[in-house]
């Protein structure tokens, strides 16, 4: 290390700090967090440079505090972790995850403790100072922890007074309510608290209205429906008032339910704001009252239906009616069939649904648009991915980056030479993203996660904001790469970026489902089921009948070892909902496990007959018919197959793999005759050139019919071996493989012939010493017991006989143990030794079935 440290000297530590933490080993994290820390204080205390160079700095020693409290809060020791994150706050009062850090580290102290209080001080500075770096999460700590600030308020806690004042006026985890939060405030100001003060003033002015909407403002709040519409007109229109949709929608929806349906039709003469008042309610979130509001009101007017229909099918896909939001979407473009916008929508609302077979019908009757729209080839991607037509989706991704570059080129007005450079542009991630997942399907993993990587590298400053949805799915899948035994240190932190909160109003039902389900499942296996459990039943509650979410729940009843209770929970979502394959095909798999193969049948039967005859599901039942003997149901469950997919002319492919499979399975099952024609079967309408299935008809048929297998036998391209002579092989001696018997025999014709036999001279190696050995000083000879324990060595056994011969002890009257052994025990000494090896005798081991 150099005399003068610098920031690379701090940033080096703290590298090497977060690699020791990855790989578990925090003792040493800490030691290099605290050389680093050492390092940097001495940096700042002695830095002569510019201003730019000192911030840089700050932040690094800043992040090494930081690190350091998480460590030791993972440690359970919140004393230190909350000193370090209190230094961290005061060398960089940006660091939003210091404020996280300390605000957790206190309120894991004893309750008795009177530094757990300073949590609401840490908590309000991070708000005030550090809200753009870690906004959302302090945002969570303080709706979380809602309950310790009203107790502490009540106690005249100023801090917490302002914490209850804050979240009562944002509406976290409690109603929203500008008055009640205005009079917190006014309450912790008067104790003294500046901010609290600052916050009062700023209500104020905000709450001042100009003359003319201060009746209505006096109206509206005692219940005067007309007023409150007209005040939300003005906050909607931006009238003398700062534009505010929130208020708008809360004033309308008021309106509303006073009972006077005449508050909003009295002013549909002059404006219908309908469409306005439902598309406020939708911006925010409240897609049940803004679809309530839409259905309130009809129209005549053409354009004004249509633009109603196309925020109607908005809604319906955030409320996860993809159904709905499609048909919505095809009946806007039947009207409109130039917008391909449309068939955009109503594809993506397709494969939202999980019904990629309607997504490509649509595709296939609208091609037209697929050489225009790269969104549409990215959708059809998505489609033909849910399908398994893996190569398909390939080149539909590689051409909807093609035509998303051409528009980029175009709208960035960058010369086609340059169009590299646009190869990190954030409109480009969710495609990137979506290959990536293809790598993932086809096993490619490493490739797949320097994808995801590059992705999720991307920095909003440098003019890349990525979509929030796809980073969260890029986090979710990095989480599905992790490899056994590898840390769950950094898939925990991913998987909660995925499913913080805000993203479900963004995200599809399937991808909310899915990151909330891989959530649960990474706790398990971290150990931590009381939190797996609690995250479970808050994806019941949102999703009760979803099939992910009973199989995260019969997961978590197979970690408890209560495996009556796992089966318990996928027969009752069975029950319900009979030809579910997502919950079948695990219970049947339960089944197996349990060697109960004929239930395992019997549930497998319940799958539609789609899926029932795919290729190794067809596979895995005649191996359960196998064990169970019965050939014959076997063979009829691959004739059923056979039939399914010969009526499917465009599945030829998945025809062949069954045809192979009941052919191979036919000859394990001795039924040749069944194997002959399936073999034939498929060579007469498959492939007929295939080599391998000729040969096994030819196999089959030599049991049951050799004179047609000798007429396929000539089909067999066998090659010529007429060049050979045979008489000339015969009279060949058998060659003897190895040197070694063709030395030997060399060795005893030359003996034979009375000719000296050659001796192999031995090498001679040269001997190698041990370092610092002389050999011609070699010294005493080493003890030849050195490698055995002290105990079993020859002097020390002497030693101990001598030292022990003539020792007594017990009580009086003993007698010496060489004496004992003379005479031998007592009978009272014998019945003893004989109930002790009785009573203690050790059982058999059992064998734990995991």
């Amino acid at each position: 290390m150099t005399d003068q440290p610098s920031l690379d000297d701090v940033l080096d530590w703290k590298e090497q700090g977060n690699l020791k933490l990855k790989d578990g080993d925090k003792e040493a994290a800490i030691e290099c967090y605290t050389r680093g820390i050492e390092i940097g204080v001495r940096a700042i205390s002695d830095f002569q440079g510019l201003a730019e160079e000192f911030e840089p700095l700050k932040r690094a020693v800043s992040q090494l505090c930081s690190n350091r409290g998480h460590v030791y809060l993972a440690q359970a020791l919140p004393k230190l972790a909350l000193q370090d994150s209190r230094r961290a706050a005061e060398i960089d009062f940006q660091n939003a995850k210091a404020y996280w850090r300390g605000v957790s580290a206190a309120l894991q102290l004893d309750e008795k403790d009177v530094e757990r209080r300073d949590a609401a001080e840490l908590l309000r500075q991070g708000l005030r100072l550090a809200w753009e770096a870690g906004g959302l999460a302090l945002s969570q700590l303080l709706g979380d922890n809602l309950h310790l600030w009203k107790e502490w308020a009540d106690e005249g806690h100023v801090p917490s007074i302002y914490l209850l004042a804050l979240a009562v006026l944002k509406g976290n985890n409690v109603e929203r309510d500008n008055a009640k939060a205005l009079a917190l405030f006014r309450r912790a100001a008067s104790l003294g608290d500046s901010l609290s003060k600052a916050m009062v003033e700023h209500l104020e002015a905000e709450a001042c209205l100009p003359p003319e909407l201060e009746v209505w403002a006096r109206a509206a709040a005692a219940g005067d429906a007309d007023a409150q519409f007209n005040l939300g007109l003005a906050y909607y229109r931006g009238d003398k008032v700062p534009q505010d949709l929130v208020k708008c929608a809360e004033l309308w929806t008021k309106a509303a339910a006073q009972g006077d349906d005449m508050a909003c039709e009295k002013h549909a003469a002059s404006e219908d704001l309908t469409l306005e008042h439902a598309y406020a309610l939708y911006r925010l979130n409240q897609f049940q009252q803004a679809l309530d509001v839409l259905d309130s009101r009809k129209s005549a007017d053409k354009d004004v239906v249509a633009n109603r229909l196309r925020l109607q099918a908005q809604i319906q896909y955030r409320l996860a009616n993809y159904d709905a939001c499609a048909d919505a979407y095809e009946k806007l473009h039947q009207e409109d069939s130039e917008d391909h916008g449309l068939i955009v929508n109503a594809v993506a609302s397709y494969v939202s649904a999980e019904k990629p077979r309607q997504a490509m019908h649509l595709i296939a009757r609208n091609k037209e648009a697929l050489e225009s729209s790269y969104e549409l080839c990215f959708n059809a991607a998505c489609a033909l991915l849910d399908e398994g037509r893996l190569q398909e989706a390939e080149d539909k991704l590689a051409r909807a980056k093609e035509l998303c570059t051409e528009e980029l080129v175009q709208a960035e007005e960058v010369g086609e030479e340059d169009a590299a450079l646009l190869e990190d542009h954030e409109e480009l991630a969710a495609i990137r993203v979506q290959q990536a997942c293809l790598m993932q399907r086809r096993g490619q993993e490493e490739e797949a996660k320097e994808v995801y990587d590059k992705v999720l590298r991307q920095k909003p400053d440098l003019g890349h904001e990525v979509d929030v949805t796809v980073l969260a799915v890029a986090c979710n899948n990095v989480v599905a790469l992790r490899s056994e035994g590898k840390s769950l240190f950094d898939s925990l932190k991913r998987i909660n970026v995925a499913s913080k909160e805000g993203l479900e109003h963004k995200q599809t039902r399937r991808q909310t489902v899915e990151i909330a389900c891989n959530k649960v499942l990474l706790l398990l296996q971290a150990q931590k089921l009381d939190v797996a459990k609690k995250e479970l039943d808050k994806l019941r509650e949102s999703y009760p009948d979803h099939p992910r979410v009973a199989l995260v729940q019969a997961a978590i009843a197979h970690r408890e070892k209560k495996g009556k209770v796992c089966e318990e929970i996928l027969q009752g979502y069975i029950a319900s909902h009979e030809d579910d394959k997502e919950v079948i095909l695990p219970l049947a798999q339960l089944y197996a496990q349990q060697q109960k193969h004929e239930m395992a049948v019997e549930v497998l039967a319940k799958l539609p007959l789609s899926s029932r005859t795919q290729p190794t599901t067809v596979e895995a039942i005649v191996n359960l018919h196998q064990r169970q003997k019965n050939p014959d149901k076997a063979v009829a469950c691959l004739r059923e197959a056979i039939k399914y997919w010969s009526a499917q002319e465009e599945e030829a492919e998945t025809l062949a793999q069954v045809v192979r499979i009941a052919a191979r399975l036919a000859m394990q099952l001795k039924d040749r005759a069944f194997a002959a024609e399936v073999y034939q079967s498929y060579l007469e309408n498959i492939d007929g050139s295939d080599y391998e299935a000729l040969c096994g008809l030819v196999q089959a048929l030599a049991v049951t019919d050799p004179e047609r297998a000798t007429e396929y036998a000539e089909r067999l391209q066998v090659p010529s071996f007429d060049h050979l002579d045979a008489e000339e092989l015969e009279a060949q001696p058998i060659p003897k493989v190895g040197a070694m018997f063709s030395q030997r025999r060399r060795d005893r014709e030359e003996e034979a012939d009375g000719k000296p036999v050659k001796v192999k001279k031995k090498r001679k190696r040269k001997i190698r010493y041990p370092k610092g050995f002389d050999p011609e000083n070699p010294g005493p000879p080493p003890d030849p017991e050195r490698w055995l324990p002290k105990r079993e060595r020859s002097e020390f056994k002497k030693k101990m006989r001598k030292r022990d011969k003539h020792l007594l002890r017990g009580p009086q009257g003993a007698i010496t143990t060489e004496d004992f052994r003379k005479q031998g025990p007592s009978t009272a000494q014998v019945e003893a030794v004989v109930l002790w090896q009785c009573r203690f005798e050790l059982p058999e081991p059992l064998t734990i079935v995991c």
